[in-house]
């Protein structure tokens, strides 16, 4: 049986949507992962990765495909590498992994906050235990303020908020 042309697009357009998103004048980057799942990050220039890989979060440059990061998850965890490029600077990169188990109203609510935090690339948020944490960076204080916000609209139990401010 042979597929349609509209199965055949399909599948075309979903493995051109599944490619590495590219990090390009980009200091920060929060994501998040959910069980098993892993991201792939083009980095232009990149130079090295200083990571602590472990039992949760794994972070690899692949080396069959030059200038990519790719972040693995296997359990519940949260960790921040730095990718050094070949101009000194670096990109500070925070993975958040979901556990195995996701209650079905913790994994909605950590969509609509995901929804709210698009501004942000440096900022994500997750399910952990029984709550949705908002993890990364921001480098105004205005927008500390309006994640802030956003976190206060909910329930303090189910919702923390632990962006960080940074320097410029």
């Amino acid at each position: 049986m042979r597929p349609s042309l509209t199965a055949l697009a399909v599948l075309i357009a979903a493995r051109a949507w599944a490619g590495p998103e590219i990090l390009k004048d980009v200091r920060y980057r929060a994501v998040t992962l959910a069980h098993a799942e892993r991201k792939q990050f083009k980095i232009p220039e990149v130079e090295r990765l200083t990571a602590s890989s472990g039992l949760c979060l794994e972070e690899t440059l692949d080396v069959e495909e030059t200038q990519t990061l790719i972040i693995s998850a296997t359990c519940e965890g949260v960790r921040t590498s730095m990718v050094w490029l070949k101009d000194g600077t670096r990109i500070h990169m925070l993975a958040c992994a979901e556990g195995e188990v996701v209650k079905a109203e913790l994994k909605k609510l950590r969509t609509k906050l995901q929804a709210e935090l698009k501004k942000w690339k440096s900022a994500t948020a997750c399910v952990r235990g029984n709550r949705v944490e908002l993890w990364g960076w921001v480098e105004e204080p205005s927008d500390q303020e309006k994640i802030a916000k956003i976190a206060g609209k909910y329930d303090f139990e189910k919702v923390v908020n632990k962006v960080e401010l940074v320097e410029p």
